[in-house]
């Protein structure tokens, strides 16, 4: 989130010492690959990935970000949330803890559409 909403640096302004957006991202990618050799997948770490793929195709990074949405699908996959489930989950009996994961899982699988179908690779 930093990484996005990260303001530019005024050439002029030296009384604030702020990162690099380019440093930002590099160390952002080197965390998250790290974070992602060291445990499993996760919704959360599905989330992680489609912010980096959102901001990579935001700085003209096609490439890059088509690598990123393709791991966020496959992590998606290995948790069984590659295909929206509705019918099966919106029953009345579902505890709202589980309706919660069913529409967190939702909004991860539509992200996912979106961003695959908006990075194209010139």
């Amino acid at each position: 989130m930093l990484l996005v909403t990260l303001d530019p640096q005024d050439p002029d302004d030296n009384t604030t010492p702020m990162i690099a957006p380019k440093t930002l991202y590099l160390e952002l990618r080197m965390s998250f690959a790290r974070v992602q050799a060291q445990f499993t997948a996760s919704s959360r770490l599905i989330q992680a990935a489609l912010l980096i793929t959102a901001y990579e195709y935001a700085c003209g990074k096609p490439h890059a970000a088509y690598i990123s949405v393709g791991l966020s699908a496959r992590m998606a996959s290995v948790l069984g949330i590659n295909q929206p489930n509705l019918n099966e989950r919106s029953s009345s009996d579902v505890s709202l803890r589980l309706r919660l994961r069913a529409t967190e899982e939702q909004n991860i699988y539509w992200g996912i559409i979106m961003l695959e179908r908006s990075v194209i690779i010139p």
